[in-house]
């Protein structure tokens, strides 16, 4: 079994593997419309993942009350690994390119798999697992409860009135 990652703030913690969020608004992988569903193969890349969407304004003493990991667990058989040689040109730039939306929206239209791997732009080495929430396979995804995280603080102070997040010294 493989096991990833999902965070979600506390308040879209009631169905956090609907996809609404990506259907709201676009991601790498999606365009808006669209429902998918982002988790990282490792509770840290989860963390960075979110860290890099996150405004600056985010930032504050509470992050600790405001997010909740959950983790899920899949056959490998239900993953289809998206080389790298065969990713859209630019596909881990910013902004994102029409391209690499596509090539998501064509993965959830073919219904090929209930999940699709991908590189992190984040950390190249590691991997996001992407999750069709419409695949007949949905059910099979065995997903665990929310979990309180715990940021350590290093990770969330700020620097002066900009509001710009620096490691401890």
């Amino acid at each position: 079994m493989i096991k990833a990652y999902r965070i979600v703030h506390v308040d879209y913690s009631d169905n956090p593997f609907s996809g609404e969020g990506a259907y709201e608004r676009p991601g790498r992988f999606n365009p808006a419309g669209t429902y998918m569903v982002y988790t990282a193969e490792s509770l840290s890349l989860a963390m960075l993942e979110i860290f890099v969407h996150m405004p600056y304004s985010s930032f504050k003493d509470k992050l600790n009350d405001l997010y909740l990991y959950i983790p899920c667990s899949f056959d490998e058989g239900f993953v289809k690994v998206l080389e790298r040689k065969d990713l859209p040109m630019g596909w881990n730039t910013n902004p994102v390119p029409p391209s690499t939306r596509e090539a998501g929206r064509k993965w959830l239209e073919s219904g090929e798999s209930l999940i699709l791997k991908v590189p992190s732009v984040v950390n190249p080495i590691e991997f996001n697992y992407l999750i069709n929430p419409k695949h007949p396979d949905f059910s099979k995804l065995i997903i665990g409860d929310p979990q309180k995280i715990i940021f350590d603080e290093r990770l969330i102070i700020t620097s002066g009135s900009e509001g710009i997040p620096v490691t401890a010294k």
